[in-house]
């Protein structure tokens, strides 16, 4: 089999039966032959620790760490295959543990697997198994190509264009799955078993302290991680810095611990309206945080297309992985690592759904006759786009008057949605029997994990957390370190710091229809004023250029031998997009890179 060695990645076979033979000369990768077992990964990647300790052997891949601060200068992988020859438990171990990460263990003598991925499910850890073999990796296609099985899953499909990502255990691959967050999957030649190891709901404790309390630990909890990930790393540290508060936050701390930090920041050429740069250029004048900004021009863009196809280890709709994958590469010359605020929305409340469901209870106020009748009409007789601030709101409130009449069951994940459940269906090729329900059941599952006691917030807080937030909002960061070989790090995506989120009073996070209100309190007791009272600017990028300027030739080739999509519709959705009656740039762009990829995974 033939792998590319351009990105970081890990390929792993297991075989309960017989011994496996191959040729291990594999340009660009390293590699371990074991009794019944094969592993192969890029060479001197730096995502990997490899252990052999009498019959044990421990593959991590990843950053994981210690929750401890004085646990720093632990080899970790040597340190499980100790124990683990010792007698020890797995699952006791990796509570211990934080960081983004996925872990295999193998024993040769007694032909046994062991492999998990992180709490949060930030490293994605993909399997399948065939003809007494399991093959483990970090990309989805590997273990698919490896398996001698490309066909793409209608159900993944169906769900990856519902919700812009995919949530454990389906993937976009038949035959293949990827392990839930904090899965620890045994297998042996006649079994196979499944355990979680942090038990979220169990491990939440309601908080009670003060608001002013709230505040304290937050900060605490954020400073903790961020010593504990520079004790492992080389400083200076890097960071991604927004125009947001949560960016801001994070580079206060850092300053304020001594850690020695760089900031990043990027726009785009020619600018758009949604530019952070400036914002973020000010933020850090005002801390005195050194800041390299960089503007990529659309040509710059469609040249890094091809290694972020690559890297990625499933098809992801985030457009915002191009132009920060150039910043990654161009600050690979100053750190090693960067600290990246991503996290922060989903557990305190910052994303719009949880305002939509805020709002939703106020507008039913208003007579059905009036909503259904006269607003909604109304509201779909005009032009909806991001090309105004105008239509960009008018396109917000289309779909929140849709959304709103639901039953309310389908209500409470409708917001969590990419494209409607009738949208899914017109995209897809009949052919594959699409479901556009299938990604309801799968988060009103989630949903239904929590006891009736709780409230929406809290529920819908663990539905993002479980089900949402690993799809795509982590993928990204993950995809960027395999293209970079620079490591990422997001200290508000700890196993402590969502169990304390969870832990808060709602009043504490969504109050008076301002969100993550804890975090910008604490945020205004330490930043300047100018850092926390400013608007974040939306790092929207100018999608429907690219697709129709230096991706249009080869966007319009993949659509002629496209054989997933109803050409019809995606024909008038060009046309809407082109004259600027409605907006389908995101949705125009998912297909795009589906295609893409899988082009690009197929060669």
């Amino acid at each position: 089999m033939e792998l590319a060695a351009e990105m970081d990645f890990f390929l792993a076979e297991f075989n309960f039966e017989n011994a496996l033979n191959e040729d291990f000369t594999v340009p660009g990768c390293d590699s371990m032959a074991l009794p019944g077992a094969n592993l192969y990964w890029k060479s001197s990647s730096p995502l990997v620790n490899i252990q052999r300790v009498s019959d044990w052997t421990v593959f991590l891949w990843g950053s994981a760490r210690h929750k401890s601060q004085q646990e720093v200068d632990r080899d970790l992988a040597y340190e499980m295959a100790v124990e683990l020859s010792q007698g020890g438990n797995l699952r006791s171990y990796l509570v211990k543990l934080e960081g983004d990460f996925g872990i295999l263990v193998w024993n040769d003598k007694k032909r046994q697997l062991f492999f998990a991925t992180d709490p949060i499910g930030m490293m994605k850890v993909y399997y399948g198994n065939g003809q007494g073999r399991i093959v483990i990796s970090s990309h989805a296609h590997l273990v698919a190509r490896k398996l001698g099985n490309l066909i793409v899953s209608s159900e993944g499909l169906s769900i990856l264009f519902s919700l812009k990502g995919i949530p454990a255990p389906y993937t976009v691959f038949q035959g293949i799955s990827v392990l839930k967050p904090s899965e620890l999957l045994t297998f042996t030649k006649d079994s196979k078993k499944s355990e979680g190891y942090w038990p979220i709901l169990d491990r939440t404790i309601p908080f009670q302290g003060s608001f002013e309390d709230a505040q304290i630990e937050l900060c605490r909890l954020l400073e903790s991680s961020l010593l504990s990930i520079a004790s492992k790393n080389q400083e200076p540290l890097g960071l991604s810095l927004s125009s947001g508060v949560d960016s801001a936050l994070i580079a206060k701390l850092m300053l304020e611990a001594g850690i020695k930090t760089h900031a990043f920041t990027v726009g785009y050429d020619p600018p758009t309206r949604y530019d952070e740069t400036q914002a973020a250029l000010e933020n850090a004048r005002l801390m005195g945080l050194p800041i390299d900004v960089y503007k990529f021009s659309d040509q710059d863009i469609s040249q890094i297309l091809d290694l972020a196809m690559k890297s990625l280890p499933e098809p992801l709709g985030d457009a915002t992985i191009l132009p920060q994958l150039l910043m990654t590469l161009s600050a690979q010359e100053k750190v090693s690592s960067i600290i990246d605020g991503t996290g922060a929305d989903n557990i305190f409340g910052g994303m719009q759904k949880f305002s939509a469901e805020r709002y939703a209870r106020q507008y039913l106020k208003i007579p059905k006759f009036l909503r259904t009748n006269v607003i909604r009409p109304a509201l779909n007789l005009l032009p909806s786009s991001r090309k105004s601030a105008f239509t960009d709101q008018v396109r917000k409130m289309q779909k929140f008057s849709y959304g709103v009449e639901l039953p309310e069951y389908e209500q409470k994940v409708y917001w969590s949605r990419f494209m409607t459940q009738e949208a899914v269906e017109r995209l897809i090729a009949p052919t594959l029997n699409p479901d556009g329900r299938l990604a309801d059941q799968i988060l009103l599952g989630i949903r239904d994990e929590v006891p009736i006691d709780y409230d929406d917030f809290f529920k819908s807080t663990y539905v993002s957390i479980k089900g949402t937030m690993p799809t795509h909002a982590t993928q990204k960061i993950v995809t960027l370190q395999y293209a970079s070989g620079i490591k990422y790090h997001m200290p508000f995506m700890t196993p402590e710091l969502v169990e304390f989120s969870l832990g808060l009073p709602t009043v504490y996070k969504f109050s008076r229809n301002e969100p993550k209100l804890v975090l910008r309190s604490a945020a205004s007791k330490i930043l300047p004023k100018e850092c926390t009272n400013r608007k974040k600017a939306t790092f929207s990028p100018p999608i429907g250029r690219w697709l129709m300027g230096v991706f249009k030739a080869e966007f319009m080739d993949l659509l002629k031998n496209n054989i997933w999509f109803n050409t019809e519709e995606i024909e008038k959705m060009l046309s809407d997009q082109s004259t600027g009656w409605r907006d389908w740039q995101w949705e125009l762009w998912l297909i795009f890179i589906f295609l893409k990829w899988m082009q690009e995974v197929s060669k």
